[in-house]
């Protein structure tokens, strides 16, 4: 049996007394009993391999499935689920970084970015303390498939000793739309990692992130100092660190260094810095465009990359609640936004106006009149004669 949400009143940030409505969207049919016998197997997709490597959970004697996550150098994982290791059955929470038992989704296609459940052993005020724990921690995942699913976890006994970070860092720049690129292990230090980014004529920005993972982004504290072409500073590791930005000055063409280290014996000792290495000539590259709103929560899910198409540029955009509002970002960045000159403007109406610096308000916006929730829809930008913007 397969649920949605469709009135979700939960805070990210506040677990207990939350309200989740959902309705039946499927029912059990033949096949899906066949799917749940004894051959029917689950498999785990975890930030802890930058969640691209489905792995197998193991049947208990019960008929659930479980899997056993270690905790990694910032304390936090998140996952979903996949049945029979088909990437259009995924499983799912209801709502975004979920605790456990709370209702599943699925199994069905979702987004290639679908909502995960978090395991974080940190410290809060909004989550049960059983499961605060250290870099190591071992949580035991259970599956209980069904016509009514259930997931949860529990902590184990016992800490995995002398606990080393294993995982992969990524910088995510402006130079290069924010995809993230990974960095290079350095084989004589251990915990230190490097890259070269090179400045074009607009603003050099970066972050970096462990596993790819939003949740684990590395980020300038407020406090940072900056000292010629050199910039260190302790930084923050969570997911609060949008807009927040290191920003490396130079001139145009100029190579840097990127430098993180990371302290083995104290990992909440990270050190971020940059030295010049090179100037060489630009390449420049035509402009890409990207879809950010409420498909992929502003920017915080899966990207949505405009692709060349003759005379524009489109898009794919997965239809998950109504009305769907949108911008256009060139190059991804911010402060580079296309919209409309109204609010709720519909496909070819009104003026373009950008690439410029732009608040969430005058978006396009995908109605019912057009669409209904599972649907996929194509939105096209057209760079000729003049720039507009249209779906189908």
């Amino acid at each position: 049996m397969t649920f949605e949400p469709i009135e979700d009143k939960h805070n990210k940030h506040e677990y207990r007394g939350q309200k989740i409505v959902v309705q039946e969207v499927g029912g059990p049919t033949d096949a899906d009993d066949e799917e749940e016998g004894e051959e029917t197997t689950y498999q785990i997709v975890g930030s802890w391999s930058c969640m691209q490597e489905p792995e197998e959970m193991t049947k208990t004697a019960h008929g659930a499935f479980s899997f056993e996550v270690v905790l990694g150098a910032n304390c936090c994982e998140q996952f979903y689920l996949v049945r029979n290791n088909n990437m259009s059955k995924k499983i799912y929470p209801a709502v975004s970084r979920s605790y456990k038992d709370m209702p599943c989704v699925g199994p069905h296609k979702g987004t290639d970015w679908p909502r995960c459940w978090l395991i974080s052993g940190r410290p809060s005020f909004s989550l049960p303390g059983e499961d605060e724990g250290q870099p190591g921690s071992r949580y035991c995942v259970t599956f209980t498939p069904g016509k009514v699913k259930r997931l949860t976890w529990d902590k184990m006994e016992g800490e995995v000793a002398n606990f080393q970070d294993t995982a992969s860092y990524y910088i995510t720049a402006s130079s290069s739309c924010w995809e993230p690129l990974e960095m290079q292990r350095d084989s004589s230090r251990q915990g230190v990692y490097t890259t070269e980014v090179q400045k074009t004529g607009s603003p050099l920005l970066f972050q970096i992130l462990r596993n790819k993972d939003s949740m684990q982004c590395i980020y300038p504290d407020t406090d940072a100092q900056k000292n010629g072409n050199l910039f260190s500073t302790v930084a923050p590791v969570d997911e609060l660190g949008v807009g927040r930005n290191w920003e490396i000055e130079g001139d145009v063409g100029d190579v840097f260094k990127v430098i993180l280290e990371r302290n083995p014996s104290d990992l909440r000792d990270i050190c971020v810095s940059w030295e010049k290495v090179a100037n060489r000539p630009v390449q420049e590259e035509p402009p890409r465009y990207f879809l950010v709103g409420t498909p992929n929560r502003w920017g915080d899910g899966e990207t949505l990359e405009m692709r060349f198409s003759g005379s524009g540029y489109t898009c794919e955009v997965p239809i998950d609640s109504l009305p769907t509002v949108f911008q256009i970002l060139e190059n991804n960045l911010e402060d580079r936004r296309l919209h409309p000159d109204s609010k709720d403007a519909g496909p070819g109406s009104g003026e373009v106006l950008g690439p410029e610096p732009a608040r969430r308000v005058m978006c396009w916006s995908i109605d019912s009149s057009v669409a209904t929730v599972g649907d996929v829809v194509t939105v096209k930008l057209a760079l000729d004669p003049t720039m507009s913007v249209s779906w189908s």
